[in-house]
């Protein structure tokens, strides 16, 4: 509809300062077309096109359509530049609230880590029967005659 329009409005002022003859030409084949220069003689069918002339209030009139179109489409092009730069303000707080978020929260890990460094105890594990004591201190070899069937416990210093 609204390219029909702008199509229909250009045509109008166009047609305003054509005042050649158009010749309609119907080649042997069957094609229609429209040239400015008379028809090739080889078979060609040549009609010619009255162009009617617009008169000159029809055709302030199509000006004034034209450019009351142009201001139409200036407005929504404002319009449509304006809410690009919304977006792109709303995008760029959004990425900066995402890193606000992404540092506290490895800021949180770090005081996190630190405080587990700082009431680090040592881990001692509790073995099963019949098998060897871990733990994340030395340990002292047994001697030969210890009883591996009782469970081993170190003493905590």
């Amino acid at each position: 509809m609204v390219i029909t329009r702008h199509i229909l409005i250009l045509l109008m002022v166009l047609s305003g300062s054509a005042n050649a003859e158009v010749f309609k030409c119907e080649l042997v084949s069957g094609k229609v077309i429209y040239q400015a220069s008379p028809c090739p003689k080889n078979g060609a069918i040549q009609n010619i096109v009255e162009i009617k002339l617009i008169d000159p209030q029809r055709a302030e009139e199509a000006k004034a359509q034209l450019q009351a179109w142009k201001e139409e489409q200036a407005i929504k092009e404002a319009a449509r530049n304006e809410l690009e730069k919304q977006r792109k303000i709303e995008s760029d707080r959004q990425e900066s609230l995402e890193l606000e978020r992404r540092t506290a929260i490895a800021e949180e890990q770090q005081a996190l880590a630190a405080q587990q460094r700082q009431n680090a105890t040592p881990i001692e594990v509790t073995p099963a029967l019949n098998q060897r004591y871990w733990s994340n201190r030395p340990f002292s070899t047994p001697s030969h005659d210890h009883d591996y069937n009782k469970p081993h416990y170190s003493p905590k210093p």
